[in-house]
């Protein structure tokens, strides 16, 4: 039974463990910038356990999306053809009699349920 105990504590070391990497290489990756450099610049004794562990799961974390060659946040563009047509879609906007609401030229109907040519 002793040894059931122990496997299981392992066992849930390790999910938080995978849990926290994979919040930090798909959540929130800009922390793992700030705990790396937080931890290599801090003297020895001001480290300490936690900061270590931030430490080596931010590197980990790093690895990762380098090997899967994923972008930092805020350098990601939205491409072309996903950018709207900003200029046509404000020139055919018609308001909704109904609610007011101020509907794009494409959309037949309002989310009230008035129809455009009403």
């Amino acid at each position: 039974m002793e040894d059931f105990k122990t496997f299981f504590i392992f066992v849930i070391a390790a999910l938080v463990f995978v849990v926290d990497i994979l919040h930090r290489v798909f959540v929130d990756p800009v922390g793992n910038e700030e705990d790396i450099e937080r931890y290599e610049k801090g003297s020895f004794w001001t480290r300490r356990r936690y900061e270590r562990s931030d430490y080596v799961s931010a590197r980990l974390a790093k690895s990762i999306r380098d090997h899967l060659d994923m972008e930092e946040p805020g350098k990601f563009e939205i491409p072309d053809w996903a950018k709207g047509d900003e200029e046509t879609s404000k020139a055919d906007a018609w308001k909704c009699s109904d609610c007011g609401r101020l509907n794009h030229g494409f959309q037949d109907t309002c989310t009230c349920g008035c129809r455009k040519d009403a």
